[in-house]
């Protein structure tokens, strides 16, 4: 079976992708050793403040949006390092 793209946000990607940038969004926190932290948003991953106004180039999220989950530009909450690699214990880890 052939695989479809489509055009979201001016961005081709995988007919399926969208649906996954729009439930991740809906994932606002993420549970890790018994905690609850909230995720990290695009664009905040350093400062706290708004990062480039273009896509995610991994994942297409916009600034400001939550990662899609295993995105290789999503920062765990709790040691900032790369979250689809760190170490930290995710409950439910989709990651």
């Amino acid at each position: 079976m052939e695989k479809r793209f489509v055009f979201y946000r001016d961005v081709e990607m995988s007919e399926d992708w969208p649906e996954k940038i729009r439930n991740a969004q809906a994932e606002t926190t993420y549970i890790i050793a018994g905690h609850q932290y909230p995720r990290i948003r695009y664009g905040r991953e350093r400062s706290g403040r708004p990062g480039e106004i273009r896509a995610c180039h991994d994942c297409a999220v916009l600034p400001g949006e939550f990662h899609v989950p295993g995105c290789d530009m999503e920062r765990c909450p709790v040691c900032r390092n790369q979250a689809i690699s760190c170490g930290c214990d995710v409950e439910g880890r989709r990651i």
